[in-house]
């Protein structure tokens, strides 16, 4: 699954690309690149969600239920960037890396070792 591990490390290049920003107190660039994530985001769990349906994966439903939550969260960030922009940027970045670690290292690495017994 290693175009799985790309759209992660892709991620987490764009999670990089916002603490940069929120460092340097750009908020154009953390609102432009938390639209790429999004964006991304989408197409990536897509992709995520097919895989796990072509093998049946028993914890899809849930499992799209992280990805809807993640989405809702990340336009509330956009949100309430426009109206405080460097009120909430600790929060943003603190999610978004504490959610992507977790994702990869808990749900994701469940159903890749379900698709892996599947495969075999």
């Amino acid at each position: 699954m290693d175009f799985i591990d790309n759209q992660h490390k892709y991620l987490i290049n764009l999670i990089n690309r916002i603490h940069l920003a929120i460092e340097q107190l750009d908020t154009r660039e953390i609102v432009e690149t938390l639209l790429d994530m999004n964006a991304y985001a989408e197409v990536h769990f897509t992709e995520e969600e097919e895989l796990m349906r072509r093998y049946g994966y028993p914890g899809l439903e849930a499992h799209i239920q992280l990805h809807q939550g993640f989405i809702r969260q990340a336009e509330i960030f956009l949100n309430e960037l426009e109206a405080a922009p460097l009120a909430i940027t600790s929060e943003v970045s603190r999610y978004l890396m504490e959610w992507l670690v977790k994702h990869i290292q808990k749900a994701d690495f469940q159903y890749g070792r379900f698709i892996e017994e599947q495969a075999d």
